[in-house]
């Protein structure tokens, strides 16, 4: 199945549409990617699987006719804008600087720090917004910046 060009993405989306198909979440995308970006394979890979991880984590946790994600994916400007969006249920847990720790249970987290060092890693932010029936994370992560900074 062919999402969009860049192979990475694309195996990481179709290994999440088949995980979302089996847990009955309603899963849609919008992806226009070229074939070649100016982002870590790893980088770009771990924040991905993070974010979809995450997303059908939370949405499996609701009744089957709730469940639900929206990714978007695309180049803007001189930027990768990701965006997912899914339904959600239940606490989540911050730390004592307020960052998010988790939504699944204290001995989780270490997804959404991982996702927040790297868009850091490409002068961004995580932008997350947490409403009661809905959890949405952004980010614009800088294209054509030097592959060797850490």
């Amino acid at each position: 199945m062919r999402i969009c060009e860049q192979p990475i993405v694309n195996a990481i989306v179709v290994s999440a549409l088949e995980r979302a198909k089996k847990a009955g979440i309603d899963m849609t995308y919008q992806i226009n990617l070229p074939a070649e970006l100016s982002i870590k394979d790893v980088d770009l890979c771990n924040y991905l699987m993070n974010l979809l991880d995450n997303a059908i984590d939370a949405a499996a946790m609701l009744p089957i006719n709730q469940r639900w994600i929206k990714l978007t994916m695309h180049i803007r400007a001189n930027y990768l804008y990701i965006e997912a969006e899914n339904s959600r249920t239940g606490e989540v847990l911050h730390d004592a600087k307020g960052n998010i720790i988790s939504s699944k249970g204290k001995n989780h987290g270490y997804g959404m720090k991982t996702m927040l060092d790297i868009a850091r890693r490409y002068h961004s932010d995580l932008q997350v917004d947490i409403l009661p029936d809905r959890f949405a994370v952004q980010t614009a992560l800088l294209l054509l910046i030097d592959q060797n900074s850490d």
